[in-house]
C-alpha cells in the first residue's frame, strides 16, 4: 500500500494532491462565517458581503493547487 495519490487526484506545483470539492468545503466552511461578519463590518451591507465571501472562496477555490498545507488554512 502506498500513499501515491489516486488517477482522478491531480497534483499541485508541490507533488501534494490538489483538494476535491469536499476536502475544500470541509476546509473552508469553519471560516466562512468569520469572513461574512468581517466583509459585513467592511461593506455594511449583508448583501455585498455575501458577494464578497463568494468572490474569496472562488479566488481560494482556484488557487488550491498553491496551497502546499504548511500554512493556515485561515490566512
Amino acid at each position: 500500500m502506498t500513499d501515491a495519490p489516486g488517477p482522478l487526484e491531480p497534483l499541485g506545483p508541490t507533488g501534494r494532491p490538489i483538494l476535491d470539492r469536499p476536502a475544500f468545503e470541509r476546509l473552508t466552511t469553519t471560516h466562512r462565517r468569520e469572513l461574512k461578519l468581517h466583509c459585513y463590518r467592511m461593506m455594511g451591507s449583508l448583501h455585498e458581503a455575501d458577494d464578497l465571501v463568494q468572490e474569496t472562496l472562488l479566488k481560494a477555490w482556484r488557487g488550491r493547487a498553491q496551497f502546499d498545507g504548511r500554512g493556515s488554512p485561515r490566512g
